[in-house]
């Protein structure tokens, strides 16, 4: 039977000693192992299988929810991509819709100019004779007041 003395100089650590008592001798010899402890060792071994087995559930559950997540990001990247793509086709159509082209935008305003001019040079042939008229009318009537 060990002594308190005896543990605490094994030890070499006195918090420990007070701790845990010395164990008392029974004085039986362990010779090999008792039911008890075989099935404290089977219940230890069936804990350690379970958690492995909960582990490997969980990584396998995380690599599944990667696996999803990166599934989901390049879907979206490819919804992204086929978005960019139309609407910047929308906004090459409109651009080539509205702005035809320097050729075709001075066809044109050279064409409204011409209307314009003709419309003015007709305007001042009808009224032309009528300013005439008036012109006359004041420089040939002269009133004394």
């Amino acid at each position: 039977v060990a002594s308190r003395d005896q543990v605490q100089e094994c030890l070499c650590a006195p918090r420990l000693a007070a701790a845990f008592p010395a164990p008392t001798c029974t004085g039986r010899l362990i010779s090999g192992t008792s039911s008890t402890m075989a099935g404290g060792t089977g219940g230890i071994q069936r804990l350690l299988a379970a958690e492995s087995e909960a582990q490997r559930i969980v990584a396998d559950s995380r690599k599944a929810k990667q696996d999803r997540l990166k599934q989901a990001r390049a879907e979206a990247e490819r919804e992204i991509g086929a978005y960019k793509a139309e609407r910047e086709g929308k906004f090459q159509k409109s651009i080539s819709e509205g702005s035809s082209g320097a050729a075709s935008t001075l066809a044109r305003l050279t064409g409204e100019t011409t209307v314009s001019v003709a419309n003015i040079h007709s305007s001042v042939k009808v009224k032309k004779q009528q300013i005439v008229d008036l012109l006359t009318g004041y420089v040939s009537t002269v009133t004394f007041a």
